[in-house]
């Protein structure tokens, strides 16, 4: 026993010990790294062209990603390389392989070429996205799906995280640094029958999180079923809403782009789809569902008629990264609201100015979305298209004006009954013709003449905006 615990002890003491040293070795090891750091940020060299750097600035340098926004051309990208580095030209030169003092041709040409090389790969297919199938994302864009249904309960029920948890990986990974194919396969997308204005639109009505309902930022005018039978199953039809005043919240985004086919908003549309409609208001926002008998997404002229829509753009930007011995370039995409946050009609109407949309396609997208107050105007020229007009409304405050409460007894007040149960506004349509009309108990509709205060008024008053104005007594109005 003694002799195991002169062991042990031995054992030990030869442990620490050569802790100790170890752990001296490491701290002397951390002062000598750091003073080596300290001496060589502190030796200032020249290089061959005569300006001063620092080893550590060589350092930094040669890890800094050059990352801008615009067209992957020669003047972004000096541009970008002397906002990055002291001799940016210089720089750029050296990581592009070209000998020191290259005319600006040889270096744009290898510009080009670098360029080329992401701009020309071959696009991602839309369907990617999901991975689920043509037929699930058309069902997607008109507002069904298990996406579309699903409420989130927890972590795993209906969490979207788990249900569609490839979005924010095909996002990072394909959509900010890639080009994704226009889904022309799917009807509401199908741009050789629709889509002549170049804009797409999504508009949804509720939210799968359970916890609060879309921003409300626009009203639904119209929808007109005829305009997208592919994804509502019917032939035609429509519905009329009474706009500003419809309880359910809508909000409506969307984008658009040139018609120039080369330029940058028309070969990235697909990427500003995904974005739009999957990754920030799916995935992010929890928005979902259709308004009914529209598609959820679409080309405008298969939505609905709208007074406003939010506008999302995509800014093309991309990244030169030298890692000593080669350059890379990869695309670098953001997505933000359009300009100053103006709307979409307001984006439409400024790619006018630049030719990229005609005064005529401006005018068709302007009867899609109407802008606000505009409902009725707009609801109007449509039925008149279907040659239809509207019925002289019945506006209550415009044909009669509250006069009192009145006592009645059994020989009536207002002698002619037209009902039981009614509206004001029934009862105001009921006793058209007369002078007088008045409601009582729970809706009774009393029609007469100047004998509505044959027993005097009701000192105690009549409830008369509640489901009981009271028994035994009238609210009366006159017609004006």
């Amino acid at each position: 026993h003694l002799q195991s615990s002169q062991k042990k002890k031995h054992i030990r003491e030869r442990f620490y010990s050569t802790f100790l040293k170890m752990k001296t070795f490491h701290i002397f090891s951390v002062f000598a790294i750091s003073d080596r750091i300290a001496f060589s940020s502190s030796y200032d060299t020249t290089n061959v062209r005569g300006s001063v750097k620092t080893s550590e600035n060589r350092q930094l340098q040669l890890n800094t990603d050059v990352t801008f926004t615009g067209a992957c051309e020669f003047v972004n990208v000096v541009q970008a390389y002397e906002n990055a580095y002291s001799s940016g030209k210089y720089e750029l030169t050296k990581q592009l392989g070209l000998a020191e003092g290259a005319a600006d041709d040889e270096i744009e040409n290898a510009i080009n070429l670098k360029c080329a090389s992401v701009t020309d790969k071959d696009a991602v297919t839309f369907s990617a996205a999901s991975n689920k199938g043509y037929q699930f994302d058309q069902n997607y864009f008109d507002g069904g799906t298990e996406w579309n249904q699903e409420i989130e309960k927890n972590k795993y029920d209906g969490n979207l995280a788990v249900d569609a948890g490839r979005i924010p990986l095909f996002y990072n990974s394909v959509a900010r640094r890639t080009q994704v194919n226009w889904p022309g396969y799917i009807p509401n997308f199908d741009d050789t029958s629709s889509c002549n204005l170049r804009t797409v639109m999504c508009c949804w009505v509720s939210e799968r999180k359970g916890q609060y309902d879309p921003i409300d930022n626009s009203d639904v005018c119209v929808v007109d079923m005829e305009r997208s039978p592919r994804s509502n199953h019917v032939a035609g039809g429509f519905t009329i809403y009474d706009g500003g005043k419809l309880s359910d919240k809508v909000y409506c985004n969307g984008f658009a782009w040139s018609n120039d086919p080369d330029h940058f908003t028309n070969r990235f549309k697909g990427n500003t789809l995904f974005y739009t409609s999957m990754y920030k208001h799916f995935y992010e926002d929890g928005y979902v569902k259709n308004v009914p008998g529209a598609p959820m997404c679409g080309c405008a002229e298969q939505m609905p008629i709208v007074t406003h829509s939010d506008c999302t753009s995509t800014i093309e930007g991309y990244t030169f990264a030298f890692d000593e011995n080669t350059l890379t370039v990869s695309l670098n995409l953001t997505f933000e609201p359009c300009e100053n946050g103006i709307d979409l009609a307001s984006y439409y109407g400024s790619l006018v100015d630049t030719n990229q949309v005609t005064v005529e396609e401006k005018d068709k997208l302007d009867e899609i979305i109407v802008g606000k107050n505009n409902c009725k105007k707009a609801v109007d020229k449509f039925l008149v298209n279907k040659f239809l007009v509207r019925g002289d409304p019945f506006i209550l405050d415009e044909k009669a004006e509250y006069v009192g409460c009145f006592k009645d007894k059994g020989q009536r007040a207002l002698p002619t009954l037209k009902g039981r149960g009614k509206s004001l506004t029934e009862c105001a349509m009921l006793c058209d013709g007369y002078s007088y009309f008045g409601r009582q108990y729970s809706g009774e509709c009393w029609c007469g003449g100047e004998t509505y205060n044959k027993y005097g008024e009701e000192p105690s008053g009549c409830d008369c905006d509640g489901g009981n104005v009271g028994s035994w007594r009238n609210c009366v109005y006159k017609y004006i």
